[in-house]
């Protein structure tokens, strides 16, 4: 027995052990009538279930007096902070806007700057490889005995288009790990734009059909029929109501 009901002297008892005598009355009463046959039976269990009711009401009455004043002045501090907060997210949020934006332009930025240094890298390599086609043909040529060629020249050129080109390469692989912006702040992760998934539902049917309706989907549907009704007096095609009695 809880001791704490047992020092109150002339204060009622606590409502948890009435609800747990009242259980234990409606238990005994079962076990003495496990079957409801008669009359008399019927209004004896039904006054059964009433003094259960008054029994559940009067512990829930005397739960919220316990609970309502705490709740009450949780609502009070959540009030009092509630303004402040609101302003702060707010401004914060607007901010936030504004950072996402540099995000996205500097990122752009950079996927353009990316893109140039590739053009560049693709255009030296062009150049590379015709420096060295020509390089192989004033070679052989001179090595097959004709005269006036710069065999020095042709090979300093060839080497300089053949650097202009690693460079180059070098400067758009650069480039290319340097499109995503970071930038650091005083604590926590770097900020940085990440991919966001947003998925749009087309038709809903064939998704159902294809992944079939679970409950949640199910208790939102039978929402959405009563809405329905409400509107419209009956029930929307793929509905059915069955109407069974109880007390």
């Amino acid at each position: 027995m809880n001791e704490l009901a047992l020092k109150g002297h002339n204060n009622p008892p606590d409502m948890t052990i009435t609800a747990n005598e009242a259980a234990k009355d409606l238990s005994d009463w079962m076990a003495e009538n496990p079957v409801i046959e008669t009359h008399d039976a019927a209004r004896d269990a039904k006054n059964q279930i009433d003094r259960a009711k008054i029994c559940l009401k009067e512990l829930d009455d005397e739960r919220d007096g316990k609970v309502r004043p705490l709740n009450e002045k949780v609502r009070e501090i959540n009030l009092y902070y509630k303004s402040p907060r609101s302003v702060l997210e707010r401004v914060s949020e607007e901010l936030a806007n504004r950072f996402g934006g540099f995000l996205r332009a500097e990122e752009l930025r950079r996927i353009e700057a990316a893109n140039a240094a590739r053009r560049i890298a693709e255009e030296n390599e062009y150049k590379a490889r015709e420096a060295e086609r020509v390089e192989q043909e004033a070679l052989r040529n001179a090595a097959a005995g004709e005269l006036g060629i710069d065999t020095k020249a042709v090979v300093v050129e060839a080497n300089d288009a053949f650097r202009d080109h690693e460079r180059s390469q070098r400067a758009a692989e650069l480039a290319d790990r340097e499109t995503k912006v970071k930038i650091r702040g005083i604590f926590g992760r770097a900020s940085s734009l990440r991919d966001k998934e947003t998925l749009t539902i087309i038709d809903p049917l064939l998704v159902m059909a294809t992944t079939g309706a679970n409950e949640e989907i199910i208790k939102q549907l039978k929402s959405l029929a009563k809405a329905y009704r409400k509107l419209h007096n009956r029930l929307p095609d793929g509905v059915e109501a069955t109407i069974e009695r109880e007390i």
